[in-house]
């Protein structure tokens, strides 16, 4: 217990002030009871946090070249703390301080609810989460809802399986919670891309046809392709013929030409005997006459031959019409086979194609399925952690309620209570929230808290502010209170600041009158 403490300089206070079990600090305004509840804080903590945690800022309260506070114990122990210019000193402190980083009672109503109860849920001892019980829960929720291959769902979170420290039940939950977060984002994106392709493939769909017409074309390509082999070996065939029928014809006709030349020279010769030289007159002789027999013999055997070369010229002429049509009518069925083909094949594309399309939905169907299973099995994710957040905020802020209401329902007959989120207690059938709190109320529900949040600590002191708030009725019930907490061990000390007053405490109260200093 803090016996005795020592003011030099501090915010103009310049004395020593002793402390009981139960003090209340009495003064008029302005003249230093807060001082003496902020140097006992300082004292403790090495600073205020009214003040602030920086040295700088305690200095601030200097009103003199050095400033000290000192505590003194019934032990005997002295903590000395002292700024000058050069910075801050202080002497070894053995104790583990209380937990004094508790906002003024006017902050600690400022803030939200859910920033008051943070702070609050933050001083609370949590219990290990059990990976096991935990996975085994998930699986159980997941199955229950619907959501089928739970593995698969639960893989991205294998890595948290084992948590990164065991002792911070709180941080390894809200890092799951983030993982699982992050997967619904993801799965939710991607679903978000699978019927946006899948409604493309759609939008390019042709008519359904049975697979075995696929087959057919297939085949028939093939058969098509066979007759097409055939026609252009027909084709080849009638070009090399046509080719030889007009080559024929070529000879043939050059041939008779010879022949019509060889035939009008002989005739010449007969028609044109030879003439004597010196007269003129034609010479008729026996050998003449044997000579034009034999030419005229020739001239019918050339005749023969034109007659026949004629003949040839006209079955050679034949043939090559013959061939030529039948090279024509080959390429005429070689161009509607290639047409036939052409449809057939694009046609064979289109349905691969299709084929494919229909190969790619199928999976991006199973695709969808899978994505629509993962977010459903992180909704419920979600669900368990919130659940489980709040159960474990429950069983880790119930031992520090319970522990806060000792001070608080002697008060106002009535215990705090941690629901949604928010700290409320019920008062004529009404659930009363923070914000609207009278000012006896906030003051009990603030000493409580600050008390269940020292019970950890030693020494265990409790230091209150504007006990004028209270009533006196209600003053005098919190201060029994706070003399049977200090009874049953659970804390050491109590120094409180209150206005002038007629108060009449009870002879366990120490009252020290504050006045102000000329």
């Amino acid at each position: 217990m803090i016996t005795k403490v020592g003011l030099l300089n501090f915010k103009g206070l310049n004395r020593e002030i002793p402390l009981g079990p139960i003090t209340v600090i009495r003064g008029g305004n302005m003249v230093g009871k807060t001082a003496v509840l902020s140097a006992v804080r300082i004292g403790l903590l090495g600073f205020d946090p009214d003040l602030g945690k920086q040295h700088v800022a305690t200095q601030d309260a200097m009103s003199g070249k050095v400033m000290g506070v000192t505590l003194t114990f019934a032990s005997g122990a002295r903590f000395e703390h002292g700024w000058d210019s050069k910075g801050y000193t202080v002497t070894p402190n053995t104790f583990t301080p209380a937990p004094l980083e508790m906002l003024s009672l006017d902050e600690f109503f400022k803030i939200t609810s859910k920033e008051r109860a943070k702070y609050l849920i933050s001083k609370c001892p949590t219990a290990p989460v059990n990976v096991d019980d935990f996975r085994s829960l998930l699986v159980r929720e997941l199955i229950s809802e619907g959501v089928q291959n739970t593995d698969a769902v639960l893989k991205p979170l294998v890595e948290f399986w084992q948590p990164l420290d065991q002792r911070d039940a709180a941080k390894w939950m809200d890092l799951v919670a983030t993982k699982v977060a992050n997967e619904l984002t993801f799965n939710k994106r991607r679903l978000e891309e699978h019927r946006a392709a899948a409604a493309s493939l759609a939008a390019r769909a042709i008519d359904e046809t049975p697979r075995e017409i696929v087959q057919d074309q297939s085949a028939e390509i093939a058969k098509v392709t066979t007759e097409r082999l055939k026609v252009h070996g027909n084709q080849l065939n009638a070009t090399k013929v046509l080719a030889e029928a007009k080559a024929a014809v070529a000879r043939i006709t050059a041939d008779g030409r010879r022949v019509y030349k060889d035939i009008e020279d002989l005739k010449k010769e007969l028609l044109e005997p030879p003439k004597c030289s010196r007269c003129g007159v034609v010479i008729v002789c026996e050998c003449q006459k044997d000579a034009a027999a034999k030419v005229e013999i020739e001239i019918a055997s050339k005749d023969k031959l034109q007659t026949k070369l004629i003949s040839d010229l006209k079955t050679a002429n034949l043939r090559v019409e013959v061939e030529a049509g039948v090279a024509n009518q080959a390429a005429v069925d070689l161009a509607a086979i290639d047409e036939k083909l052409n449809g057939l094949r694009v046609l064979q594309a289109k349905w691969e194609q299709e084929r494919g399309r229909r190969s790619v939905t199928a999976e991006q169907s199973v695709k969808g399925d899978e994505y629509e299973n993962a977010i459903l099995g992180y909704k419920v994710i979600v669900k368990v952690i919130a659940e489980e957040n709040v159960k474990r905020i429950e069983r880790s802020i119930t031992p520090l309620l319970d522990t806060a209401n000792l001070i608080i329902k002697p008060v106002i007959n009535t215990t705090l209570k941690y629901e949604d989120g928010e700290f409320t207690f019920m008062r004529s059938g009404n659930v009363v929230r923070m914000k609207v709190m009278s000012g006896t109320e906030r003051l009990a529900v603030f000493a409580g808290l600050q008390f269940a949040l020292s019970a950890g600590s030693t020494p265990k002191i409790l230091i209150v502010d504007e006990l004028g708030r209270m009533t006196d009725g209600s003053l005098g019930r919190f201060l029994k209170a706070i003399s049977d907490q200090i009874a049953a061990g659970t804390l050491t000390q109590f120094i409180g600041a209150i206005p002038l007053g007629p108060e009449v405490f009870a002879d366990y109260v120490s009252v020290v009158d504050i006045k102000r200093q000329q």
